[in-house]
């Protein structure tokens, strides 16, 4: 059995739970490369900048104060991950937990949000689905 993946709950890309597939996640990560770049760590790694281990050694490395942020603001993601671990009874569970306790303990917002995007998934493209494109199809179809 694989643990980690982008189609259910293990997922290990931070912005992957706030973003998904979207063209929003692209930016998402060019501000993660801007922050690391402010803190004076240049992202040189084949995986992307939200991974959660390339967070951690961030934190660990370059700007704990700035690793922490960050976590944070994913939070919601990681607590869903840590849940998603604990259920399939993995050893893996145990460093997130570990990182969930290094932070802010989970205020109502954040169990919530866990429990939205459990239910939701991240969010989807929306982005040219549309059937007309150009406005509303007239009655009896185009002219």
């Amino acid at each position: 059995m694989r643990v980690f993946d982008t189609r259910r709950r293990c997922c290990l890309y931070l912005t992957w739970w706030s973003d998904g597939e979207t063209r929003r996640r692209g930016s998402s990560l060019a501000e993660l490369k801007s922050r690391y770049r402010a803190a004076g760590a240049e992202f040189d790694s084949t995986e992307l900048p939200d991974y959660l281990p390339a967070v951690l050694e961030f934190a660990a490395t370059a700007d704990l104060a700035g690793g922490l942020a960050l976590l944070q603001e994913h939070r919601a993601g990681i607590e869903l991950l840590r849940l998603a671990l604990l259920d399939a009874a993995t050893p893996y569970a145990a460093p997130v937990q570990a990182v969930c306790a290094l932070l802010p303990g989970p205020s109502p917002d954040d169990v919530a949000a866990a429990k939205a995007l459990a239910r939701s998934g991240p969010p989807r493209e929306q982005v040219g689905l549309d059937l007309a494109p150009f406005g509303t199809v007239p009655a009896g179809g185009p002219r």
